[in-house]
């Protein structure tokens, strides 16, 4: 409170003004209500800036795995290189084409393979495995003395999951265990490519293995290398060199060692090999990846079967 000594007179300070009495001289004290500070509307968020914010965010992480992918994948081609420059002059990978009833393909697919395998022969010893008791598939993988012949019978019924399943799933499944467990634990091979009886080979499919091999040693983080991409066409192949890791199992002439089928082997299911490979990935092998080349080294020429 602040006194005045003149009449009339008025001292303000800090919005507390006192006014002297005019006639009694007692003092009229007067407080003046403080104005309330102006607040700031609120900022109401703005949609476009809030998209345009996130497109940016999304083009700056997309460019950032792209450039990422593509230093592994240069590294992993650079790798494969140099891999089969020092790959010694050893049984690279055991060849098993897997046949059931097609006589007349397994014959084109042999010749296909035999074209190319002859100056690599040491390196890629030949098999057919057989299922079922098929004359003419036998007759005709015995007629070829540079390939062992194996033959898996099993006479047990089928009997399936669910109903109306097809059969040939758990056949196909339970011929490709028996042939692993085979070539693997029996024969001993360190590696082994698996193809089947309606594919022909391109001239490089034994160079592509031979040095993916040192690789598929090296790099645990490759579960398994394929021959085939399902993209490897003319539209899509900007570097026909290119090497790929993929979480997509694409199968189709792949190769696996025998580590890896250690522990594939008491997993493997009763039906669809394929998808159990892309079920185990995701649920015990995650950091797992498949090594693909941008342009397939095989191709497919089934009409049945």
């Amino acid at each position: 409170i602040l006194l005045a000594e003149k009449k009339n007179s008025i001292v303000t300070q800090s919005s507390v003004c006192y006014r002297s009495g005019v006639k009694s001289g007692r003092g009229l004290l007067f407080l003046r209500r403080a104005r309330p500070a102006r607040r700031r509307p609120a900022m109401v968020p703005n949609p476009r800036h809030i998209r345009r914010l996130l497109l940016v965010a999304a083009t700056a992480a997309f460019i950032y795995i792209q450039v990422r992918h593509f230093s592994a994948q240069s590294h992993d081609a650079g790798r494969l290189a140099l891999a089969g420059a020092d790959q010694p002059d050893l049984s690279v990978a055991a060849v098993v084409i897997m046949a059931c009833n097609r006589p007349d393909y397994l014959h084109r697919t042999v010749e296909s393979i035999l074209k190319y395998q002859k100056a690599v022969a040491s390196k890629f010893p030949l098999f057919i495995s057989q299922d079922g008791t098929n004359g003419e598939v036998k007759n005709k993988a015995l007629s070829y003395t540079q390939i062992t012949f194996m033959q898996h019978v099993d006479l047990e019924p089928v009997h399936t999951e669910s109903p109306g399943e097809h059969i040939a799933y758990y056949k196909i499944a339970n011929h490709y265990k028996w042939a692993l467990d085979e070539l693997f634990t029996k024969r001993n091979f360190r590696r082994v490519i698996i193809l089947e009886d309606d594919m022909e080979i391109a001239p490089d499919f034994f160079d592509y293995f031979e040095a993916a091999a040192k690789l598929l040693d090296t790099d645990k983080s490759i579960m398994a290398v394929s021959s085939w991409n399902d993209n490897g066409q003319k539209q899509f192949v900007y570097d026909p060199k290119a090497l790929y890791r993929s979480d997509f199992f694409p199968g189709l002439g792949w190769m696996l060692t025998k580590s890896t089928w250690m522990e594939l082997s008491p997993k493997w299911p009763k039906a669809y090999p394929y998808c159990c490979l892309l079920i185990l990935r995701l649920a015990d092998m995650l950091f797992f990846f498949y090594l693909v080349p941008a342009v397939s080294s095989l191709t497919r020429f089934y009409l049945l079967g």
